[in-house]
């Protein structure tokens, strides 16, 4: 049996093939572009709209809190937080995002500043949705 011998050999693309990847290239990297940009604006404005709203109605109210959940009646409504809040201020002043609040951490009573929106469904069911809590301002 003969050895075949496998022979590489350049080839050419032609001007017209080039331009043809190159506009390719060009409208891949365009499209990569567009995407990061739609899914940051997408992230930002999720967080802006979940927790920075200036629809949130900012109330006081002393909650009753048992593990990982917390529950208040303000002014005639219920409000509950349950495993974790979208934004939180600890009792010197920091932020965080998601979570615990640490001054909800002991089953008991505890004051908080809290901002909610209103949410509705299409069935018309609708709730009060705590959006952030503050352990430092109540």
């Amino acid at each position: 049996m003969a050895d075949s011998a496998c022979i590489l050999t350049p080839f050419a693309i032609s001007s017209a093939g080039r331009e043809g990847v190159e506009e390719m290239t060009q409208r891949v990297i365009l499209a990569s572009l567009v995407g990061a940009l739609l899914i940051a604006l997408g992230v930002g404005g999720g967080y802006l709209l979940g927790t920075h709203r200036p629809d949130a109605t900012v109330l006081t109210g002393t909650f009753y809190t048992g593990y990982r959940e917390a529950s208040a009646q303000v002014d005639g409504f219920w409000y509950g937080i349950v495993a974790n809040v979208s934004e939180w201020e600890d009792a010197a002043g920091t932020w965080h995002q998601d979570g615990w609040p640490n001054c909800l951490n002991r089953v008991g009573y505890h004051t908080i500043t809290f901002g909610y929106v209103p949410v509705s469904l299409p069935s018309g069911a609708s709730w009060r949705e705590v959006v952030w809590v503050s352990c430092g301002s109540a």
